[in-house]
This record gives structure tokens, C-alpha cells and sequence, in this order.
């Protein structure tokens, strides 16, 4: 399956692009990079919020990539849009590096409480204490997002290649599965495979 980019600050004038996404067979949702943008209330500008309702004419999920600090506006965007599944990256950026947990983990409890959004348990490295990160920094985290969106809305994500900054990707997958420990073989199957089919709707042979 395949996430692409797409200008959905456009607003309806991004329609002729998802019309050619479209017809890409493998193509399961978009992307727009907000976590690059400086600007204050760049998600919520009237024009990108049009721009990502129009994604559930196309049936396109989008994937949201902010930082830690444009959390809240993600929730407002969420909000804006129930049509549309949406899917945070990286759980959100929180700031593990300094151990923590607020105000990210009232954001991420508050939601959670949207059923459209689902959450990627990927890139917790990178915001980690670069190479001196270790797998119990990482656990209060993974754990609240598990807490908060359930099993059942939470997925694996490599975050390859931006994850070789911090960790190797065989490394990420073995620090994922320690994290896991205490869930059962089922719960990681559906953490690690079955979620990711179902959010994306990808072929299961």
C-alpha cells in the first residue's frame, strides 16, 4: 500500500491530483508534512481542512505528522473531519528525550476519543536521547498510546529510513517486540499485521 503526498492545503482545487492518485491500484491514503511548517494554525487554515474532508470522496485515509506542539490543532482537525480515517505518526512526537509525558499524554487520551483515528507506533528513537536511548524510556509511552487507542487501533511503523538516525531497523522491530513483551501473541499480531490491513484495506494475499 502506498501513503503519497498531497497538497490537500489546496483546498478543492486539490481534487484533479487525488483524481490521478486514484488511479494508482496500490495507493491507500495521503500525506501532508505538517510538522515541517512553522506556521501557527497551518492544519486548521479553512482551506486544508476542505482539502482533507474531500479525501473520503476517494476513500483516502491520511496520515497525520506533526510535532509535539501542533498536537492540539491535530485533534482539532480530526474533529473537523469524521468522514475521514486518519492515522497519527509517530505517536505524536512526544518528548522522551526529557522523560516528559505532559502535556502529550492528555492530548493523546483526548484523541483517542475520536474512533476515525487510529495511531502508528513508530519513530519513538528519534526523539529519544539520540544513541543513548534505551527500551524503558520508550515504554510509558508506547504503553499510554495502548492504553488510550486499544489494541485494535494501533499499528507498527518502521519510520525507515529517518529510523537509521537513531537505531537500525531490525533493532526498532526487536525494541518494538520488548515493548510488547507483556501483550499477548495475538495482540501483537494485530499490532505488527492484522491493523495495519485493515486501517489501509490492503490485500491479504
Amino acid at each position: 500500500g502506498i501513503v503519497a503526498h498531497a497538497a490537500v492545503e489546496l483546498g478543492d482545487k486539490v481534487r484533479p491530483h487525488l483524481v490521478e492518485l486514484s488511479r494508482i491500484p496500490l495507493l491507500r491514503g495521503v500525506r501532508r508534512l505538517i510538522q515541517s511548517e512553522q506556521t501557527k494554525g497551518f492544519c486548521l487554515q479553512p482551506s486544508f481542512i476542505t482539502g482533507v474532508q474531500i479525501l473520503a470522496d476517494y476513500d483516502f485515509s491520511f496520515d497525520i505528522c506533526v510535532r509535539l506542539d501542533q498536537l492540539a490543532e491535530a485533534i482539532l482537525l480530526a474533529r473537523a473531519c469524521p468522514k475521514v480515517k486518519f492515522i497519527l505518526d509517530h505517536c505524536g512526537n512526544p518528548d522522551i528525550a526529557n522523560k516528559k509525558l505532559e502535556p502529550w499524554s492528555s492530548q493523546i487520551s483526548e484523541l483517542s476519543q475520536l474512533n476515525n483515528v487510529w495511531c502508528k507506533l513508530s519513530g519513538l528513537t528519534t526523539v529519544a536521547n539520540e544513541k543513548k536511548w534505551k527500551t524503558e524510556d520508550l515504554f510509558p509511552y508506547t504503553e499510554h498510546v495502548i492504553k488510550s487507542f486499544g489494541i485494535g487501533r494501533v499499528l507498527f511503523g518502521g519510520d525507515w529510513p529517518v529510523a537509521l538516525k537513531t537505531s537500525g531497523y531490525k533493532q526498532w522491530i526487536n525494541t518494538v517486540h520488548s515493548l510488547l513483551a507483556n501483550h499477548s501473541v495475538a495482540d501483537r499480531q494485530k499490532i505488527f499485521h492484522d491493523n495495519a490491513i485493515i486501517f489501509y484495506g490492503l490485500p491479504t494475499n
